[in-house]
């Protein structure tokens, strides 16, 4: 089985990624930096062998903490498939646990399923009236609020 692994450089504060015995570094694109693009800096990634970037090595602090962007590159470098993030909404129960005012519930999960076992295990009690149900892609902004009553 093929893993991919990845490390910052110490120095450089680059990414390198190693599959078996290879590993891929960024070399920066010289060629691509132009007064048009205001000299934006570019990297290509490059394999070598293992062995051949020896004097790198302890530079190399071996982590599982990149950004997915950068992950995605290395992994498209090596004919790894993209990382998905799972699509999580946001969950808003206007009108919850009514009493002498509304009440809101909110939670941040995969599907409605989810949210209302979240929500039902942070309560800690059953719930008599959940009230209107709103559904939000975490790819808008929103803002709600609550104020209190008597």
């Amino acid at each position: 089985m093929r893993t991919i692994t990845y490390a910052i450089n110490k120095n450089t504060g680059l990414v390198w990624s190693r599959v078996g015995s290879e590993t891929a570094f960024p070399v920066l694109d010289y060629n691509g930096m132009t007064p048009k693009n205001n000299f934006e800096t570019h990297y290509n990634l490059e394999k070598a062998n293992v062995l051949s970037v020896g004097c790198e090595w302890d530079y190399l602090h071996w982590t599982k903490k990149i950004p997915e962007k950068i992950k995605n590159k290395h992994r498209k470098f090596w004919g790894f498939p993209e990382l998905k993030k799972p699509s999580l909404k946001l969950f808003v129960w206007e009108g919850f646990s009514s009493d002498y005012t509304d009440g809101l519930a909110f939670a941040v999960a995969k599907d409605e399923t989810e949210a209302r076992k979240m929500i039902l295990k942070e309560r800690g009690f059953p719930v008599m009236e959940w009230g209107d149900l709103k559904i939000y892609p975490l790819t808008k902004k929103i803002a709600k609020y609550v104020s209190g009553g008597g």
